[in-house]
């Protein structure tokens, strides 16, 4: 828990409009910080009684975030 507190604290986006205020899909945001800090990251798709819900690819993934 320290590295991620360390590594993924995620600051509000100054600015206006859709580029403004809290990331609301922050997994891959954090997935890029913790890369950064030279730290492995894996998608867990797999995981039970996780109430994430992966989509079936990467376009829907894509799409999804675009909202």
């Amino acid at each position: 828990m320290q590295t991620f507190i360390e590594h993924c604290a995620l600051a509000p986006l100054l600015g206006e409009g859709a580029f403004a205020g809290s990331i609301l899909s922050h997994d891959f945001v954090e997935a890029a910080l913790m890369c950064r800090a030279g730290w492995g990251v894996w998608i867990a798709y797999d995981l039970p009684g996780s109430y994430e819900e992966l989509l079936p690819n990467l376009l829907d993934e894509l799409k999804r975030d675009r909202c």
